[in-house]
């Protein structure tokens, strides 16, 4: 596999050991989608109603999951950023709640 996604959460910032292998992929687009899907699952599930784009960041930086791809030495690089990202849709996420909440 060329590229290899990991997991690493926030509760344990920076801690190696707490790292998880997730799964390997041929691409790198393969790879950000599924690591796009792990920061999806993560909002989703520290999601409270009516909470605030900034608040469910906060709770994410505190306890979410974020994952990280790793090429293979002879693999291009691919760029993905689990926390802009995260902020990306977590406005989207909030913005529907918001919606839903004035219908």
């Amino acid at each position: 596999m060329n590229y290899v996604v990991y997991i690493a959460d926030h509760f344990h910032y920076q801690d190696a050991d707490h790292h998880l292998r997730h799964g390997g992929y041929a691409t790198g687009e393969e790879a950000v989608q599924v690591a796009q899907a792990i920061v999806v699952a993560s909002l989703q599930s520290l999601k409270k109603p009516g909470q605030t784009s900034k608040e469910l960041i906060q709770m994410y930086l505190t306890f979410g999951d974020d994952p990280f791809i790793i090429p293979a030495p002879d693999a291009p690089p691919v760029s993905f950023s689990a926390l802009e990202f995260a902020k990306d849709y977590a406005g989207r996420l909030c913005l529907i709640d918001s919606d839903l909440k004035d219908e």
